[in-house]
């Protein structure tokens, strides 16, 4: 049997005529794929840079319309964050309309003019001591006595009543400054005999007196001192000693 090689004429298709070697008319005709071609490289690579052209293209397109969804409008601010409600624990602020406040910064402003007029009779001391003293220290021992003995009276008519141990606090402080009134009247009278620095009368009378009050003032002041400082730190008021008073 003869084979041969012939086309379609409409699609150009191989196909193989099947015939006897006599040349009869009988001819079997049989379908033949196309051999398959494997793409050329050019053809792939120019496929590939249009594909992620057309990616590149969508992106440039589409991302600020998906940034400008992501963004607040303007005029809009976001939430913050709520916070925790879980907070440290802080104390109150005192209100200063309490009665508390008001007696406890009473006693804090005698306290500070207390202070004042005990700076004026350590130097006038010290004037006496070495014989210096002039009669600017004897109006300063005045000056002294009068302030003292003016903060005793106001101590003793200070409310106290919503402060804690008020009454002892007030008793306290006005026997503090009566004693240390007292103790200046003496030494007041120690510097008048001691104006012509005559050594004899260094420790006389009125000398032994005064020290014996100041001490006594110095022990009350350091028992008012104890409780006034925690009182003075519940409200708000400095601290003292009874080296300042």
């Amino acid at each position: 049997m003869a084979v041969t090689n012939r086309s379609c004429p409409k699609c150009s298709t191989s196909l193989l005529a099947h015939g006897d070697s006599a040349g009869t008319d009988s001819v079997q005709v049989a379908w033949v794929d196309p051999p398959t071609t494997t793409p050329r490289p050019g053809r792939r690579l120019i496929v590939t840079s249009i594909v992620a052209a057309a990616i590149v293209l969508a992106g440039l397109v589409y991302l600020p319309q998906v940034f400008e969804s992501l963004t607040p409008a303007s005029g809009t601010t976001s939430s913050p964050t709520a916070p925790s409600t879980r907070s440290s624990p802080s104390r109150s602020p005192i209100p200063t309309t309490e009665p508390a406040v008001a007696q406890a910064r009473a006693i804090d402003s005698l306290l500070d003019a207390s202070a004042d007029a005990r700076d004026g009779v350590r130097l006038v001391s010290s004037h006496i001591q070495n014989c210096e003293s002039t009669e600017q220290d004897v109006r300063a021992l005045h000056r002294a006595i009068k302030v003292r003995s003016d903060l005793a009276r106001s101590a003793k008519t200070t409310a106290v009543d919503a402060l804690p141990n008020g009454d002892r606090l007030r008793t306290r402080l006005s026997s503090m400054l009566e004693l240390s009134a007292d103790a200046n009247r003496h030494y007041l009278a120690w510097q008048r005999a001691m104006a012509d620095c005559q050594f004899q009368a260094y420790e006389d009378a009125n000398f032994v007196t005064a020290r014996r009050l100041s001490n006594a003032a110095t022990k009350t002041k350091r028992q008012f001192v104890e409780e006034w400082n925690g009182v003075a730190s519940k409200y708000g008021l400095p601290a003292r000693s009874a080296d300042e008073l």
